[in-house]
């Protein structure tokens, strides 16, 4: 008896954190997340005065550099050495792509990726995560 009334707390408590905090998403995502434009006002700043940059940032999603999408404009010919262009021919995602084994994409993968950017700045350094 015990158990099965533990069992039916946990569903109930399971039931209410989801019931209150599933209107918070739908509350974040305002005129600026959905690209809207630049942040309207000025830059927020840190107590010394330099820009403040700490915060979630999504950046433009670049999935193809080489094409014009509604963000950005495309690099046609891509500034290749001889040896980056011969890698960039011969890439073949069926012969092993990390992303697509689930592991975690690379540095420029990520900044012009799908997914947001959490910077952490103090006095002395900026982290940016990802």
């Amino acid at each position: 008896m015990h158990r099965m009334f533990t069992h039916v707390l946990t569903i109930a408590a399971l039931a209410t954190f989801v019931a209150v905090l599933s209107p918070l998403p739908l509350a974040s995502q305002s005129g600026a997340a959905k690209g809207d434009g630049a942040p309207k006002g000025k830059a927020p700043r840190r107590p010394d005065g330099k820009p403040d940059f700490s915060g979630v940032w999504q950046s433009p999603r670049m999935a193809d550099v080489t094409k014009d999408t509604a963000c950005c404009k495309g690099v046609p010919q891509l500034p290749f050495t001889a040896w980056g262009k011969q890698q960039w021919e011969s890439y073949d995602p069926e012969k092993g792509d990390y992303a697509g084994s689930c592991l975690p994409f690379g540095l420029l993968r990520s900044v012009g990726g799908p997914h947001p950017i959490h910077i952490m700045q103090d006095d002395k350094y900026i982290a940016m995560l990802y």
